[in-house]
């Protein structure tokens, strides 16, 4: 049956594009390298009716299918298991940029589109999409839209559920599904398109999206602060949105401990107000407006003059050039590679109402310190909407053998604060294979049996990226 269908693959989308052995290796590993699977083959159509023709003939067959963008999840959600049966659908040939509506500031992208392609195809005719990744140079739309993506804006702009307006996906039989209007009312039944977005190809895959646009700020202001507490770096983030409004675009947070974690990795890379041990905490704000460069400083510094008066701030640097505000988002986006070479480290992507934030972090240190002894914590994260990436460095457990379970016992121990504090175990990156476990763990009741329900109704054969999310009732 295998050869078959292979053969009905090559048809589709010629040869070179089925790929199998060795070619298909890269596909087959998440992004950090932590996750492996083997597939069936991968198949790249080049286009939406190819793509189509490949999910019908895979559906004829019984045949499983995880659908892939850029693989740079960090939820193993575009990772295969190890059956060796799936077949891996990437996405990343569908590339076109169909159409840019000035009139109803709209732009309709497929789903192979990398995020930086979109942002620097609409920069060069003066327009804007406002979601920013770390990863843009090789996420693709599709998968920003299956996975929800947030990043650094979504305090301005939202998620990315909240800049789309209209899908265009595949159901698991191969059916197409197109609503690409761009309407901002339409109330004709069920939110299809709401569904789809965040299910991270389980329900359907996406192939086409029409997104919201901006015009490209006139302006643009960073600024680097050093604070004395987290209380303080909330309240200041509450004068911003005050007094800053709309034009706050970004608001990121970073305790000591990451910085001095990115220092030690890239020491020749400066960082404002390391050496001033007042400082505890650490936040980097934007402001993007269509008013003047001086109107805009003159702003920022008023304000943050201000919450220097009042003791919030003990020190910050306003970006006098492009060059250096991005000299600021390079220290910030350092800790992620800083991190990245570290063993034994237990990330977790969570959210907690704003208020909450210091609660989490007090708790969390206790508790961590009370089961395990002292341990770095490394945290980071866009404290505008809440959501942190909170790092246990366990080195020194796994040198003296504590336990091998530790990096469990402490994601239930975190995950258990975050919900007492209503929060959520996974802010961003999804759940994908990663988090089942987990989600069956701390949503299960009426919710998850509605989840499982609706993946039930859309995949009954539970062909769509089985094993990610929830299963079939």
């Amino acid at each position: 049956m295998h050869d078959e269908l292979l053969g009905a693959l090559r048809r589709i989308v010629g040869p070179a594009n089925v790929l199998a052995g060795d070619d298909k290796a890269s596909y087959e590993t998440d992004w950090r390298g932590q996750v492996h699977g083997s597939a069936l083959a991968v198949v790249r159509p080049g286009s939406v009716e190819q793509t189509r023709a490949v999910v019908q003939q895979c559906a004829d067959r019984h045949v499983a299918i995880v659908p892939q963008g850029g693989n740079t999840g960090l939820a193993a959600g575009a990772t295969p298991d190890a059956s060796g049966s799936q077949v891996i659908l990437s996405l990343r040939r569908l590339t076109a940029i169909r159409k840019v509506d000035r009139a109803n500031m709209t732009v309709t992208v497929e789903a192979g589109c990398t995020l930086q392609g979109l942002r620097e195809s609409l920069m060069a005719q003066g327009l804007l999409f406002p979601l920013s990744l770390g990863s843009e140079g090789t996420c693709t739309i599709g998968g920003n839209l299956a996975t929800n993506a947030g990043g650094a804006q979504a305090l301005r702009f939202g998620n990315a559920r909240d800049l789309c307006l209209g899908l265009e996906f595949l159901t698991a039989d191969g059916e197409l599904v197109s609503e690409l209007g761009g309407l901002r009312k339409n109330n004709t039944g069920f939110d299809l398109k709401g569904l789809i977005i965040g299910s991270e190809g389980s329900l359907g895959i996406i192939t086409a999206a029409t997104l919201k646009i901006e015009h490209a700020p006139a302006s643009s202001v960073c600024a680097w602060m050093g604070l004395r507490n987290v209380d303080s770096a909330v309240a200041l983030l509450r004068r911003c949105q005050a007094s800053l409004g709309t034009e706050l675009t970004s608001f990121e947070f970073m305790n000591r401990a990451s910085l001095e974690l990115a220092a030690d990795a890239f020491p020749g890379m400066p960082i404002p107000f390391l050496d001033n041990k007042d400082v505890e905490q650490f936040a980097l704000m934007q402001l993007d407006s269509q008013a003047p460069h001086e109107t805009l400083q003159a702003r920022i510094e008023q304000t943050l003059g201000a919450a220097m008066d009042d003791a919030e701030l003990i020190d910050a640097s306003i970006s006098d050039s492009m060059q250096r505000a991005k000299s600021f988002w390079l220290i910030r986006e350092n800790i992620v590679l800083a991190q990245a070479s570290k063993p034994h480290v237990v990330n977790v992507d969570i959210s907690v109402p704003i208020s909450a934030v210091n609660r989490f972090l007090v708790l969390s240190a206790r508790k961590i310190e009370e089961r395990h002894g002292a341990l770095p914590i490394v945290c980071f994260g866009h404290l505008g909407d809440g959501n942190l990436h909170f790092s246990v460095h366990t080195s020194r457990l796994h040198e003296a053998a504590v336990t091998p379970n530790i990096e469990d016992d402490l994601r239930n121990e975190l995950y258990r604060i975050v919900l007492d504090l209503e929060g959520s175990f996974s802010a961003e990156h999804g759940i994908g294979a990663r988090k089942t476990s987990h989600l069956r763990k701390y949503k299960a009741g009426a919710r998850l049996r509605m989840m499982q329900r609706i993946k039930q109704a859309l995949d009954p054969r539970n062909l769509l990226n089985p094993g990610k999310v929830v299963q079939p009732d």
